[in-house]
């Protein structure tokens, strides 16, 4: 039948095999989706992140403990921290696909950009000194908290917002066009 050992035969057919399967989940796996299906998988997804900013924070805490006129201990802390504030669209308020075969277009409208995010990054907090009490969660987090609406403001002040949305259509274009449409509008609600 043929002249090679078992051993010999059984191991290469058995890397042939896996080859073979192997190019069959390849294949199957990336052949495009229908549009319908897509567009329904999509709308699974709450929310779609375009736009992100790193923002260094240094935070100085001064606290006195009073009885009356007396002060009886004192708190000082700085501490350095990274904030991240990612922009995008909240899908889970709608948005449509509106197709159009005959001219192979596509229209898409999402919802207007907002902040989705802010966040800090824990393995970025930096403490420079403390005195007295050591800040713990709590505390941090309250100190973060005043920081997270300024930064906020900061961060569309700065064009977050504008970015998510430069990003949104790029995105949202370049996905569509690999599914097969031609032309792809993208449009924003107010």
């Amino acid at each position: 039948m043929h002249d090679l050992p078992l051993w010999l035969y059984t191991w290469t057919m058995s890397r042939v095999l896996v080859a073979f399967a192997l190019a069959y989940f390849i294949f199957v796996s990336c052949s495009p989706a229908p549009p319908v299906q897509t567009a329904d998988g999509l709308r699974r997804i709450l929310q779609l992140a375009t736009a992100e900013m790193l923002c260094h924070e240094v935070v100085y805490r001064h606290d006195e403990s009073r009885w009356f006129f007396l002060t009886y201990g004192v708190r000082e802390t700085l501490f350095s921290i990274d904030l991240k504030v990612q922009a995008g669209f909240d899908l889970s308020g709608g948005w449509r696909l509106v197709p159009d075969p005959e001219h192979q277009t596509l229209r898409v409208f999402l919802p207007p950009p907002r902040v989705l995010l802010i966040d800090a990054v824990d393995t970025s907090i930096r403490e420079y000194f403390s005195a007295g009490e050591p800040l713990g969660y709590l505390r941090l987090r309250a100190l973060l908290k005043d920081r997270t609406r300024e930064l906020e403001k900061k961060a569309v002040e700065q064009g977050i917002l504008d970015q998510a949305q430069a990003k949104a259509q790029i995105f949202v274009e370049g996905f569509f066009k690999n599914l097969g449409w031609s032309r792809v509008q993208v449009e924003f609600k107010t």
